[in-house]
């Protein structure tokens, strides 16, 4: 798999979606959040659906998805 990189100081929902679909996950939608699930259904992150989003938060998200597997660099 090749290895994404993903700019946090200006990162929306939009940029870290397409960073899970192309590391592998699945996704479902919830009401104001993006779930993000390994294909063995075990939780991963919840992607806040707003742009932008706090670099905190998408760090988070980003060191949640590559502990499931990702290689997801910031």
């Amino acid at each position: 798999m090749k290895a994404l990189r993903v700019n946090i100081a200006d990162c929306g929902h939009k940029k870290l979606v397409a960073a899970a679909v192309t590391s592998g996950f699945v996704l479902f939608d919830g009401n104001k959040h993006t779930k993000v699930k390994t294909s063995e259904d075990i939780f991963v992150a919840m992607i806040p659906r707003h742009e932008p989003i706090n670099k905190h938060t998408a760090r988070g998200i980003v060191k949640a998805m590559n502990e499931h597997g990702a290689k997801i660099s910031t």
